[in-house]
Parts: C-alpha cells; structure tokens; sequence
C-alpha cells in the first residue's frame, strides 16, 4: 500500500539527518517513527479501558 503526505520542509530535514546519523533510510525513519507513535498510542489506550473499569467499578462500589 502506498500513500503520499505532505510534510514541511524543516521535518524533511529532521528526518534527513536522523536518516544519515543512524544510517537508515528515510523511509525507515518515517516507519519506525509512526511505528513508536501507534505504541505509546495503544499505551495511553490502554491505560484510558483501564482507568474507565476502574471508575466503573469504584461507581458500582459506590452504589
């Protein structure tokens, strides 16, 4: 699947020298990064179900 994004020229850039530093490809760069980003996603998703049966159940405690 391919798809194209617009980026700003700075974070071309960022992504760049983040790419030659580690000697990666800019593609790679972009896929570790979006990569990183669904994690702490999930992570922060995770902790919300958490918290929401937590309160759940703290309610039906309550009642």
């Amino acid at each position: 699947m391919g798809a194209t994004i617009t980026i700003s020229d700075k974070l071309a850039r960022d992504i760049a020298d983040i790419a030659a530093r580690y000697g990666m490809s800019e593609e790679q760069v972009v896929r570790e990064s979006l990569a990183a980003l669904r994690s702490e996603l999930e992570v922060a998703d995770q902790l919300d179900a958490l918290y929401s049966k937590r309160a759940t159940a703290m309610e039906r405690l309550g009642n």
